[in-house]
């Protein structure tokens, strides 16, 4: 394996801060053991691996011949159950799992936002990396993710095991939204707030179904067949209206090229309800839940191109 891409590190000692030069200096340690004990062999090794913001990902050849990828990286409780959903949607509008080892080592220690983090690997089956859904028409895209959005919501059953369940964190949210609006001084309307906390007391999810949790234009791949498919869910057991935001702020640009950013937006909405028979009214109120969420955790962050976006969202959904 080649040096790590310094956009891949920088992100890591973000996430990690004092604990990254540790977690950084044995990934390839852990990278070499799964190569050997899963008898796979790098495609590429000249190039540098793909990354996100947690893991690298590595074109591999298994023993019998077949293209994959490795994916080894950082795992806390936002991502834990990926392999879980992986395995329940068996490669049904998903990336196939061929293989998984949710934590390597054990849990490892707390992130800088006092989360617990540590190391897990899969293999999944090989897309197309150069063909995601947000190389298309914006609009096209959101169809598809509508699609999606129906096809992924099977049901969990009455064993939701590690999957996040969207009740506890609607009645977290009911919580500490309003906490965290006033500890931040309170930077947008508190009409917003209260909005988004009705929604998380109000809209209970009786029958969870499994959801994706991130389902954007960038987490959706081409595969071999042409077909669309997703890649690195959150894993949440609940109802896909709640999964219809990160849709929304991704390819932000492509709405203000409208010209009317506020209307395309509303667009972008109504083509993913209508392609996912989803509940128009439960996807707009659980739209703006998550967008003042994202709100206040950006302007936590100190990020304020996001703040400023997810204030728009918010406000227009409201």
């Amino acid at each position: 394996m080649t040096d790590l891409p310094g956009e891949y590190v920088d992100g890591v000692r973000t996430l990690l801060q004092d604990q990254a030069d540790r977690w950084l200096g044995e990934l390839p340690g852990h990278v070499k053991r799964l190569l050997d004990d899963w008898r796979l062999t790098i495609a590429d090794p000249d190039q540098p691996p793909m990354h996100g913001l947690c893991a690298i990902v590595l074109p591999v050849t298994t023993a019998d011949g077949d293209k994959a990828v490795l994916k080894v990286g950082i795992t806390g409780p936002d991502n834990h159950p990926e392999a879980e959903a992986l395995r329940r949607w068996g490669g049904q509008g998903a990336v196939r799992l061929l293989r998984a080892a949710p934590i390597i080592d054990g849990t490892r220690g707390v992130d800088h936002r006092g989360q617990w983090y540590g190391t897990n690997a899969l293999l999944l089956e090989r897309l197309d990396s150069s063909r995601s859904l947000a190389s298309v028409d914006h609009e096209l895209g959101a169809a598809v993710i509508g699609g999606l959005l129906r096809r992924l919501a099977i049901p969990v059953g009455d064993e939701p095991g590690i999957l996040t369940r969207q009740n506890d964190t609607a009645a977290r949210w009911a919580t500490e939204l309003p906490a965290q609006w006033e500890r931040l001084g309170r930077p947008c309307e508190r009409e917003l707030v209260d909005f988004a906390v009705a929604t998380c007391q109000q809209l209970l999810v009786e029958r969870p179904l499994l959801v994706h949790g991130d389902l954007h234009q960038h987490n959706v791949l081409a595969a071999s067949n042409d077909s669309w498919l997703a890649l690195d869910p959150k894993g949440v057991a609940g109802e896909p209206e709640f999964d219809v935001l990160p849709a929304l702020h991704n390819l932000w640009d492509d709405l203000v090229a409208t010209g009317n950013t506020r209307r395309a937006l509303l667009r972008r909405v109504a083509i993913i309800v209508e392609a996912g028979d989803l509940d128009g009214e439960r996807a707009r109120r659980w739209s703006q839940a998550r967008a003042v969420d994202n709100l206040l955790g950006a302007v936590e962050d100190d990020d304020s191109d996001f703040a400023e976006m997810s204030h728009h969202i918010a406000s227009w959904l409201t």
